[in-house]
């Protein structure tokens, strides 16, 4: 059985401390940051230095795929 678990966004530090938390049970803690992305959200779509939707979400599943802690987007500011 996958015991993974998606909890809601939570600030850098507090992810850091869950895993600490949790580092001897079968959770696993993965944290998604994206630099900036080209949403509707603050204005983004047209910002020239935000990085793609579509790119931003192939890389995350490509990350995922991995024992990697974090998903940090590679692109933006």
């Amino acid at each position: 059985m996958n015991n993974t678990m998606r909890v809601g966004a939570v600030p850098r530090k507090s992810a850091a401390d869950q895993r600490y938390l949790l580092k001897d049970t079968s959770v696993k803690v993965l944290e998604i940051a994206p630099r900036w992305v080209q949403t509707d959200l603050l204005n983004s779509n047209d910002g020239p230095r935000a990085m793609p939707l579509a790119a931003f979400i192939a890389e995350t599943i490509k990350v995922l795929a991995t024992d990697a802690d974090e998903v940090l987007g590679e692109a933006g500011i």
